[in-house]
């Protein structure tokens, strides 16, 4: 329901994190804190970034990350 109350942001998109920030204003938001790499798969730049990484660091080694 939060999320359907949130207005449009950036190009128009409904940005989670503003409904985020609502639900933290009422006390009612658990996170936890990881270890590792973070990517922005929302654009191509940030997926293909992603796909590279994963590519040499988990497909070439057998590793994972």
């Amino acid at each position: 329901k939060l999320i359907e109350e949130t207005e449009p942001g950036k190009g128009g998109e409904i940005q989670i994190t503003d409904a985020l920030m609502k639900q933290a204003q009422n006390g009612c938001v658990i996170a936890y804190k990881f270890k590792g790499k973070r990517f922005d798969c929302g654009g191509a730049e940030g997926y293909i970034e992603a796909t590279n990484f994963c590519f040499e660091n988990i497909y070439k080694t057998g590793k994972a990350y």
